[in-house]
């Protein structure tokens, strides 16, 4: 159910740590997984690498040095989540 699990923002999550760490998030099953990343090339490799287990991962495009990406992300959780 939705409502009984917490929602975790992993920034740089399609490759290296962040990547490692959407895959235990994946792992455990109990946790909606959002993946910030900068490169396009990056989520595409993410998901691929992740098969059927893609589609539990909300992946977004942006960088968080940018004001404008960083209200963009916060403006989709709050679309997709409502919190």
């Amino acid at each position: 159910m939705l409502e009984n699990k917490k929602i975790v923002l992993v920034t740089g999550g399609a490759s290296g740590i962040g990547f490692g760490t959407v895959q235990y998030l994946l792992e455990e099953g109990k946790y909606e997984i959002i993946s910030f990343s900068r490169g396009d090339n990056n989520i595409a490799l993410a998901k691929e690498k992740l098969g059927e287990n893609a589609s539990k991962v909300l992946f977004l495009q942006g960088d968080v040095s940018k004001e404008d990406d960083c209200k963009k992300l916060y403006e989709e959780i709050d679309k997709k989540y409502g919190r």
